[in-house]
């Protein structure tokens, strides 16, 4: 059986360490970093003070051709929208499993083309050390659920499931992520705010007290959950995973974007349509918000340095630079200024590349590729037209002199797109 798995966080390394063993893995991952380690090193589990490697296949998003029995999406929600075009050449007849929190993302995911659609609710406690490894902090179970489809799409994973990684198959998906969700509410965001772990939550009768409220906020929202989740289970939980920092609590942390929409901005878009009063929840929402809007903004503030330090400053840079050395080398202005039009046009075509990726996370090399190939072969045939025959060195000089106009605009107008998405981003 071949699996992909789509995302090298905690969980998608997790699953790559423990279905490696028994199937062909191949992870499915945003940069070629990653890609490096994993296929020089595998995936390394850290479980109980022991540490195991799997072999692993790798590659990036723009690049998977690869055909698959079945793939696992194990990004974060808010990254889902990104992945519809990659999903969607993977195939309709290949099975998709999802392993994000909360809810927000069923609608989205019943709008694929997709004939068998599963989810997942994880609850494997894991941290992530570096691109090749992880740490399974707490071990416990993958309950999966049919949203559309057949089950033979997923039956073999279930049957061969160990021990240390079982799967466990629920009838109702819309109840199986709703109990996780109780569960995140009553934990994610008060970790994150507070800096807790787990199991301090339920120790401090102050943090106690909240969960207890969210609690009955998330039963006022869906009273159909009375009786199928008790506020025992996630005391249970707090328990049972008493040194584990949330990943909520890790993104705040790491001053990376939480999945506080998910977990519960959904929530409160349902509380105001059906007019239902959850102050709790509002503050909570309200204040990571708040926290992640300054990590963030330092963060993109200084993204956006290093992009403006980068990709503005060095063609401008390589021109004067080259200038001054090919007039000192050659002793002649004019030459000197088309030695460093010419450094500069390859310096403005590196710098669009990569501010696409910047600003779309995926690389269109290959249509750079083909339109200065496509500007070299029409600058030919004009110029043999208009002379009658080619003067190759005068050819080149004009390919480039075309680019360097061409990569110039598209340079400035990438500039300006990208500074435009950065303040809607901020704001």
């Amino acid at each position: 059986m071949k699996i992909g798995i789509i995302g090298g966080g905690a969980v998608g390394l997790l699953f790559a360490g423990y279905l490696g063993r028994l199937f062909d893995v191949t992870l499915i991952v945003r940069r070629e970093s990653q890609v490096r380690s994993l296929l020089e090193n595998g995936v390394t589990i850290y479980k109980e003070g022991s540490a195991i490697t799997t072999r692993v296949g790798a590659v990036q998003e723009t690049e998977t051709e690869k055909e698959f029995d079945l793939v696992i999406v194990a990004v974060k929600e808010y990254d889902l929208p990104f992945l519809r075009k990659e999903l969607v050449e993977l195939g309709v007849h290949v099975p998709l499993l999802f392993v994000q929190n909360g809810i927000g993302h069923v609608d989205w995911v019943k709008s694929l083309p997709h004939r068998h659609l599963v989810a997942g609710s994880v609850d494997h406690g894991a941290m992530k050390e570096n691109d090749a490894a992880v740490h399974h902090l707490g071990e416990a179970e993958t309950n999966i659920a049919l949203i559309r489809g057949n089950w033979h799409v997923i039956e073999e994973i279930v049957s061969k499931s160990t021990d240390s990684f079982r799967f466990s198959i629920r009838k109702d998906f819309e109840k199986m992520l709703l109990t996780k969700l109780f569960v995140n509410v009553s934990i994610n965001p008060l970790t994150a705010l507070t800096g807790v772990t787990n199991g301090k939550l339920v120790e401090n009768p102050y943090f106690h007290g909240l969960q207890k409220e969210l609690f009955n906020e998330m039963l006022l929202l869906f009273p159909q959950m009375k009786g199928n989740i008790s506020f025992e289970k996630v005391v249970d939980i707090c328990r049972n995973t008493y040194q584990n920092r949330s990943s909520m609590l890790k993104d705040i942390e790491s001053q990376r974007k939480t999945e506080i929409e998910s977990i519960i901005g959904v929530l409160l878009d349902k509380a105001q349509k059906e007019h239902h009063f959850v102050p709790i929840m509002n503050l909570l929402y309200k204040l990571v918000k708040g926290i992640e809007r300054e990590g963030l903004g330092d963060k993109m503030a200084s993204i956006f340095s290093t992009i403006i330090a980068i990709f503005v400053m060095i063609p401008f840079l390589g021109y004067f630079i080259s200038f001054i050395l090919a007039k000192e080398i050659l002793k002649s202005h004019r030459r000197a200024v088309h030695i460093a039009i010419d450094i500069t046009t390859f310096l403005l075509i590196v710098s669009v590349h990569f501010i696409v990726i910047a600003i779309w996370r995926t690389s269109y090399l290959w249509l750079i590729f083909i339109v200065i190939c496509s500007i070299g072969v029409l600058f030919a045939i004009m110029y043999w037209k208009a002379k009658g025959e080619i003067d190759y060195p005068k050819v080149l000089r004009g390919f480039w002199r075309v680019n360097f106009l061409l990569f110039f605009t598209a340079y400035i107008t990438l500039m300006i797109t990208g500074l435009i998405l950065r303040i809607l981003e901020l704001y």
